[in-house]
């Protein structure tokens, strides 16, 4: 049997954590603001907002937390801005079902991944560039996602069939 690598052992353990409490996810929390402190209480995660993540997990996996119902919007000047600063990076895409109040799907992506997928390293120069031209202080571009998207970008994937 092959060893598994450090990190290969560290995202394992991730995803058995997150099948651990999957179900105990409520999609009524995800709504209200300041999501991220309820999931990263629920992981075991460290709450420590910056501009690329929101939680650190075992002071080794930074977690970019994203919530939707069937898609999550994503900012492109914000991970334009620092693209090399993403080393050990993964964004955790939560899906739910607002009726049922249950979660859906989470899938988490390695984010260098899903930098490569947007060809962000191609829109840097001319998002940069629009930015300091523009005369408004903040701009924005954004890119939408659905989970067909991620399916073929995700580490894993949990999901509840039942929901």
């Amino acid at each position: 049997m092959v060893e598994l690598g450090e990190d290969k052992k560290l995202i394992e353990e991730f995803r058995l954590k997150l099948n651990n409490i999957f179900q105990n996810l409520y999609s009524a929390e995800l709504l209200k603001n300041g999501y991220e402190k309820y999931v990263a209480d629920k992981i075991g995660a460290k709450l420590d907002k910056q501009q690329h993540y929101d939680c650190i997990w075992k002071d080794r996996l930074f977690l970019e937390l994203k919530k939707g119902k069937n898609h999550v919007w994503l900012d492109l000047c914000r991970y334009v801005e620092n693209l090399e600063k993403l080393n050990n990076n993964f964004t955790m895409f939560l899906f739910y079902n607002k009726d049922k109040g249950k979660m859906t799907n989470i899938f988490v992506v390695n984010t260098k991944r899903l930098i490569e997928y947007l060809n962000l390293s191609r829109w840097k120069v001319m998002l940069v560039e629009l930015k300091s031209k523009s005369p408004h202080e903040s701009m924005n571009a954004q890119v939408r996602l659905t989970k067909k998207d991620l399916a073929g970008l995700r580490e894993f994937e949990i999901s509840n069939a039942v929901v």
